[in-house]
């Protein structure tokens, strides 16, 4: 299991955003995750990522579990 902490790197995390990011995460069987303070989203999940209104600078833990994690985490990490 791989955790980060991180902040948004990003302008924000708007649907384009996290269609992307979805569409890259759903190359992995990893289990892909985002914590935004009590808000939990699936990292292969637009609308869950959406529920987070994450914006430029915003804290936020990702983690990557299973399968691919580290190939996963180093693909995915970039885009946000």
């Amino acid at each position: 299991m791989i955790v980060k902490k991180t902040t948004l790197n990003i302008e924000r995390l708007g649907s384009s955003e996290a269609s992307v990011f979805a569409e890259a995460a759903n190359k992995y069987a990893c289990d892909i995750m985002l914590v935004n303070g009590t808000k939990k989203a699936n990292g292969k999940s637009i609308i869950g990522m959406l529920s987070l209104t994450l914006k430029r600078g915003d804290p936020f833990i990702i983690s990557f579990d299973g399968v691919g994690e580290k190939e996963a985490a180093n693909e995915l990490l970039a885009l946000l």
